[in-house]
């Protein structure tokens, strides 16, 4: 994939995204491993991976995605229940953090005193989900270990 600095950044709905202002290249094979998108708006500059393009060329890169879709969310609420794995109640959503290019959900806080910690759960620790209720893959001891 060959992209020139200036190149237009246009999503899959042909919106005008801004223009490619820095190439990150792998230093072994040279190939792009990222570009950063300058939109014109300051601090919400992009930073697209060569996976989310669906056409480049040197001076025109369109995407596979549209920036303003809806994109698919897990419909967890804030105060939802927290389940480990043998259906000990940990604690409740405190606020849940979404993925700044998706806006897909990444994971949550819970609020557990049973924790006396904060708590940052993935997305890759649950096996249910409900808008009310949340139940994880592992137990309390197994997440606390991992910090």
């Amino acid at each position: 994939m060959e992209i020139e600095y200036g190149a237009k950044v246009i999503d899959k709905s042909g919106k005008v995204l801004g223009v490619v202002d820095k190439v990150v290249l792998d230093k072994w094979s040279g190939e792009i491993t990222k570009f950063k998108v300058n939109t014109g708006k300051g601090e919400t500059d992009l930073l697209i991976s060569p996976e989310d393009v669906s056409e480049a060329t040197p001076s025109k890169v369109k995407l596979k995605i549209a920036m303003d879709e809806p994109q698919p969310q897990m419909g967890v609420q804030y105060g939802a229940e927290v389940f480990d794995k043998n259906e000990e109640l940990i604690g409740t959503v405190d606020y849940i953090t979404n993925d700044a290019w998706t806006g897909e959900t990444s994971g949550f806080k819970v609020s557990s005193e049973k924790a006396k910690i904060d708590l940052f759960i993935s997305t890759k620790n649950i096996i249910e989900a409900t808008p009310n209720r949340v139940k994880l893959g592992v137990t309390l001891d197994e997440l606390k270990s991992k910090l």
